[in-house]
């Protein structure tokens, strides 16, 4: 089964948001709540949840969230004025840097998104135990950066926290007693790489799994460092 990141009508005006999320930032729930509710308005967007690791917490495997986190500072270092490099962060087609717990100002972002340059389809599927891939040819050669992501449509992680009380001045009170609280990510990364540079031409390109298990994958083609995003492509298992 093949398929882009939508229904091949909507492949000119893909969006594709990616979430720099942590289960142990206060304000990540509401922010994983809006963009959630933005989704099932906008069938348009697609989403990639990287999920980051906040001190001694747990956001899924170390090396991805380390990964991840590499990935919103190489956005943060593009868009130096907009955003520290922190969660809830959001990215849109590679252009736009915001946060879900405004979401008048992403919901913006993305229909400036839909106007923009269009994002190539880059046509995925599976077979032989990897990832085949038809990258578009470009009108405009230059060395762009391609980055592969697998990831599950969901995944529930657990962190701890100890439980606290208010005093009578409203004080925090902090007790020994730790909780153990779940946390779920949508579309959550569980494997990103850089594969190096692409000059833009049309070329077939196979990415080796060696039995690596995951919902779905997404080869992204972006300018380089961390810039918009021009093609990309996504196979979801069925």
């Amino acid at each position: 089964m093949s398929m882009g990141i939508f229904h091949h009508q909507a492949f000119a005006q893909a969006v594709i948001l990616e979430n720099f999320s942590s289960a142990q930032c206060n304000a990540s729930p509401q922010s994983d709540e809006n963009i959630k509710a933005l989704l099932e308005k906008d069938k348009d967007v697609f989403l990639l949840t990287c999920p980051i690791a906040l001190g001694s917490g747990n956001s899924g495997d170390q090396k991805t969230s380390e990964l991840c986190s590499e990935r919103m500072i190489g956005y943060v270092l593009q868009y130096p004025l907009t955003r520290m490099p922190s969660t809830p962060n959001i990215v849109v087609n590679g252009r736009y840097q915001t946060v879900g717990t405004y979401p008048k100002i992403f919901e913006s972002a993305i229909k400036l998104a839909h106007f923009e340059k269009n994002v190539m389809p880059i046509s995925l599927h599976v077979k032989d135990n990897s990832v085949d891939a038809d990258l578009p040819p470009l009108d405009d050669f230059q060395n762009y950066d391609l980055w592969f992501f697998a990831y599950d449509k969901s995944m529930t992680v657990t962190y701890e926290r100890n439980d606290h009380t208010h005093g009578p001045d409203g004080s925090d009170i902090v007790s020994e007693k730790t909780l153990k609280i779940p946390y779920t990510f949508q579309n959550a990364v569980k494997f990103l790489k850089n594969l190096g540079e692409w000059s833009g031409a049309g070329e077939n390109i196979v990415v080796p799994l060696h039995d690596f298990k995951a919902d779905g994958f997404v080869i992204l083609a972006q300018e380089k460092n961390y810039g918009p995003v021009i093609a990309a492509g996504r196979y979801e298992n069925p």
